[in-house]
């Protein structure tokens, strides 16, 4: 059920609404995903009389375009449970969603009733993750010079930095408008450019993301 609603500030947001009649769940998606992955668990969620609910982050699908952080997908997220009439609910989050939908309990304490992660990235594993997709002889060299909490940290504020700026650089003028090209840009999600460059996570999912 559902598609689009939209936002306080006029911005679309789309989503997913398995329809059930009772208490909420507000499923935060990973990159590059969508509201699709929560789809996946409508079966169990009909069976336990739970419902529950997706919504696109800025870029993904059908959502508008617009820079965004961790505090403002949140605080989306809230508003689009208002539009859906939910009152308080669970915040799921799986792999990048979980630190979003971490910021969200963390905000919004009156709304979130409880709080559940799945596969949330530490720092060994995001480490490893941007190292594999480095050139051998740059990951050799990052890995030998920093630790994979300072490789994690780089990462991590590397990626509010960029989903920013992409969001930016990518939202049309008008309706209708095409996304404008950002010279350089890798065409691969999870790969940079070179050393030194921003993981460009944020640009695999909202320029090209395959679920909408």
């Amino acid at each position: 059920m559902g598609e689009v609603i939209r936002l306080p500030d006029g911005r679309a947001a789309q989503y997913w609404d398995n329809g059930v009649a009772g208490p909420a769940v507000l499923f935060f998606h990973g990159c590059p995903d969508t509201r699709h992955a929560a789809m996946t668990g409508a079966s169990a969620a009909k069976a336990l009389g739970v419902r529950l609910v997706a919504v696109n982050r800025p870029g993904y699908g059908r959502s508008d375009r617009h820079p965004s952080t961790q505090s403002s997908v949140a605080d989306d997220a809230v508003a689009a449970a208002d539009a859906l009439g939910i009152d308080r609910f669970a915040a799921l989050g799986m792999s990048v969603g979980t630190a979003y939908a971490l910021v969200c309990a963390a905000r919004h304490p009156d709304r979130v009733r409880a709080l559940a992660l799945v596969a949330g990235p530490d720092d060994e594993a995001l480490a490893r993750r941007f190292l594999d997709d480095l050139p051998p002889a740059d990951a050799a060299l990052l890995g030998t010079a920093r630790t994979p909490a300072q490789v994690a940290a780089s990462v991590r504020e590397a990626l509010v930095t960029t989903t920013a700026t992409c969001a930016t650089r990518r939202s049309p003028s008008a309706p209708g408008t095409p996304p404008r090209p950002t010279s350089g840009a890798p065409s691969t999600p999870g790969r940079t450019t070179g050393p030194g460059t921003s993981p460009c996570c944020c640009r695999g999912g909202p320029r090209s993301s395959p679920r909408s």
